[in-house]
């Protein structure tokens, strides 16, 4: 079977009303993640526990809504496991997805090749001793890894076989952090995200402030990059043969080797929450914007004939297309057109909060550039 792209993206072809049963659901969770397999979009969701959520009292539940482009229908499963935090990618596996939650539950979700089918396994739980508290999941060249605090890297090989990636350098993180600690001095070390050129070498992983390691294949190295407190919160391996690094208050480096350079842009300061190397091309994601660098200039993303996404949060790359998933609504591009999956039409609050945060975002930039001339101008007598 070959993927529907094509049909798909066909501008006179809509894609089938989503059940009420599925409707409903989605109307009363958020979407916190999403990834592409061969022949589905997976989304998952969360229960939105509204202002008042106390997380520490109760963990909202979960699912996973799945959407068949061959077969132009959804479906839902539940998560029978509660965690802070759910993570998504798809697996080594044709049609399947691996999810992880924040205690190390781990659920093999497979696809049907020619019907809606599926199957959702809880296979097993990582072991606390090798990671307690998952922060990325990244398929790389078709290797699973996953990165953690203090310096964590670890591969899926298999069910239940995992791989410790920096076992030595995971103790010597603990022993520096101990010590700082009790001397009271500041140390974030990462791992929170994790990329690579191939699969078992030319990896990078960073996190923390301005914490970034390259894997050779034997050793781990420390890169040197020109920001000392940079708030890292995602990595890219390029096609280009550099690797982006895009951090809190909209900081972005570009870089390789020793070389590096900070991508100076002036359209937001809000923190960067994915980023994906997609035809080429960098995309850049904020909690309300979608960005694309051009020749190293930021750019917001035009979304032609269809009315731009209220929410962003996720980037996903696999199978030719590009997946956006925001709180509230998930679409997905084929490098020519953008097409809704879902959109919660009800979110009148959702995007009035967006119309102010772009004033908000107006503001601050011209209260920069105020700023900056004064600072220029010749002082007054």
């Amino acid at each position: 079977m070959t993927l529907q792209t094509s049909s798909f993206f066909d501008a006179n072809q809509k894609m089938s009303e989503i059940p009420e049963r599925i409707a409903n659901t989605l109307k009363k969770y958020l979407i916190i993640g999403g990834c592409t397999t061969k022949s589905h979009y997976i989304l998952l969701i969360e229960k939105d526990m509204g202002e008042n959520y106390d997380p520490y009292r109760k963990l909202p539940d979960a699912k996973i809504v799945s959407y068949s482009i061959e077969n132009n229908d959804w479906s839902l499963s539940k998560l029978d496991k509660r965690s802070f935090k759910w993570l998504i990618c798809h697996g080594p596996i044709e049609n399947s997805a691996v999810i992880i939650g924040s205690k190390g539950y781990v659920y093999d979700f497979s696809l049907g090749e020619k019907k809606s089918h599926h199957k959702l396994t809880a296979a097993e739980t990582i072991p606390e001793e090798i990671a307690g508290n998952p922060k990325t999941i990244k398929n790389i060249r078709n290797s699973l890894y996953i990165s953690d605090n203090l310096r964590t890297i670890l591969r899926r090989d298999g069910m239940n076989q995992w791989t410790s990636m920096t076992e030595e350098l995971q103790k010597e993180t603990a022993k520096i952090y101990v010590e700082l600690y009790e001397a009271n001095s500041d140390f974030d070390p990462g791992f929170d995200c994790i990329d690579g050129f191939a699969s078992d070498h030319d990896l990078y992983a960073a996190g923390g402030k301005s914490d970034v390691w390259h894997y050779d294949g034997k050793d781990w190295h420390p890169v040197d990059i020109p920001l000392s407190d940079m708030r890292i919160e995602h990595i890219c391996c390029a096609s280009d043969g550099y690797i982006y690094i895009a951090g809190r208050f909209g900081v972005l480096l570009k870089g390789k080797d020793d070389d590096w350079q900070v991508i100076e842009q002036d359209l937001t300061k809000k923190d960067f929450l994915d980023i994906a190397d997609y035809q080429g091309n960098i995309y850049l994601c904020t909690e309300y914007r979608l960005y694309t660098l051009v020749d190293d200039q930021l750019q917001v993303v035009d979304f032609g004939e269809q009315a731009a996404p209220v929410s962003y949060g996720s980037l996903y790359v696999n199978h030719g297309q590009l997946l956006s998933a925001g709180t509230h609504n998930a679409c997905v591009f084929n490098g020519e057109r953008w097409k809704n999956i879902y959109n919660n039409d009800a979110l009148e609050k959702a995007i009035e909060f967006a119309a102010v945060s772009e004033k908000l975002d107006s503001l601050e930039r011209e209260l920069d550039e105020l700023t900056d001339a004064l600072q220029s101008s010749p002082s007054r007598p």
